[in-house]
């Protein structure tokens, strides 16, 4: 895992949800239960998987924080896969 980083900074995770009614939802109410903002939601089909889809999600945060460490241990409970691709700065540099 990478170094604690500032408040400032984005998480970028990959996740899919189980198949069962709501799981989306619940994933998406566990991010915001830990104060996690939600900058960016999409989905996207799986390939050769008709009807399933994975999820990219960009979130403020810092997923080393107690908050991150809690948040990624509940989504594991309602995702099936969930990986955390990249961060990024939120910082402007002008």
């Amino acid at each position: 895992m990478t170094a604690i980083r500032g408040r400032d900074d984005n998480i970028i995770l990959i996740f899919t949800v189980n198949n069962e009614a709501g799981a989306l939802a619940n994933a998406i109410n566990i991010i915001g239960k830990f104060g996690f903002n939600m900058k960016v939601l999409r989905s996207r089909p799986i390939k050769d998987a008709d009807w399933e889809y994975y999820f990219y999600v960009e979130l403020e945060g810092n997923e080393c924080s107690d908050e991150g460490r809690q948040m990624l241990s509940e989504l594991k409970d309602y995702c099936h896969d969930l990986k955390i691709v990249g961060h990024y700065s939120g910082e402007k540099k002008i």
